[in-house]
């Protein structure tokens, strides 16, 4: 459970993706879907930076993964979009 009064979304899934928040255009807020083996700051330290921009908007409420990993949401104060992860 996530809300405004609380609560939160695991920001990683036990297959290894990551979802990353930051504000890059104040007050728009960017996330990130971090592949893998990867990371944000990766390109910095020779090692792999593959990742998939998911959103860039206002009023982010809620956003992380399933408890399974195969789903992650991300919530504004309008809409609710659940991406699912499909298995390889």
């Amino acid at each position: 459970m996530a809300g405004l009064e609380g609560g939160g979304l695991p920001l990683t899934s036990p297959q290894g993706w990551l979802m990353e928040s930051l504000v890059l255009d104040w007050p728009e807020t960017t996330l990130l879907l971090v592949e893998p083996g990867s990371d944000l700051y990766g390109d910095m330290y020779g090692k792999p930076a593959v990742m998939h921009k998911i959103f860039v908007g206002l009023e982010l409420r809620a956003w992380g993964f399933s408890s399974t990993g195969h789903s992650l949401v991300v919530a504004t104060s309008s809409d609710l979009t659940i991406y699912h992860i499909a298995q390889t």
